[in-house]
């Protein structure tokens, strides 16, 4: 036997429910009833930024890179700069140029042992071998120049100087610094043996 209810009890509301044909819980502010939420649209990398990501590659690999060579060790002397050539790390060759000298990229000797793994994570280490088989190894680093803008290369130059209106990227800042921060857009490249810093800069900026 159904009960009437109690007029003293407190009956709930019905508007306090939702119905079927509502949705709950309710959309967020601004969504419409009854249409899914949209989902934010993933930003797209710019070709700057993807650019970037490829010089990252290229200096990462080159850090971690062992050339080896049966030439003459002329021009491995800490503080030299050295254009390097060839096509492999068993086929590469150098020439000692002045180091303020724009007209090519160069790398430039930070120090120089008898034996392998002693340079800083980022460099690279290059190796010339003696038909004694003993061996000179040059630490070196990028000798890239503040305002100069340059293209990657296949090859063991890996990078040449060009024009900044069809260039990869522009070398914004050079800082004796290990920690120094670049502005957000660039990449910063940077060396504690010895301490230094690239701010890797889109060219057209």
């Amino acid at each position: 036997m159904s009960q009437n209810p109690d007029p003293q009890q407190p009956q709930p509301d019905p508007a306090q429910f939702p119905q079927q044909n509502e949705s709950f819980p309710p959309p967020p502010y601004g969504q419409p009833q009854g249409e899914p939420a949209l989902e934010p649209e993933p930003k797209k990398k710019s070709a700057w930024g993807k650019r970037l990501a490829s010089i990252a590659v290229i200096l990462a690999v080159a850090g971690f890179g062992i050339w080896q060579s049966i030439q003459a060790k002329a021009g491995m002397e800490a503080g030299n700069c050295l254009v390097m050539s060839g096509d492999s790390e068993n086929n590469v060759d150098h020439k000692e140029v002045e180091c303020d000298d724009t007209s090519q990229f160069s790398m430039k000797v930070v120090s120089v042992s008898s034996q392998t793994g002693e340079c800083d994570p980022n460099a690279t280490e290059y190796s010339v071998s003696t038909r004694r088989g003993g061996a000179t190894v040059a630490c070196m680093i990028p000798n890239f120049q503040p305002g100069q803008c340059y293209n990657e290369v296949e090859s063991n130059a890996m990078f040449e100087i060009a024009d900044c209106g069809s260039a990869h990227f522009k070398i914004s800042k050079v800082e004796d610094s290990s920690t120094f921060e670049c502005a957000v857009e660039e990449l910063p490249w940077s060396y504690t043996e010895p301490a230094k810093t690239f701010c890797l800069a889109d060219p057209t900026s």
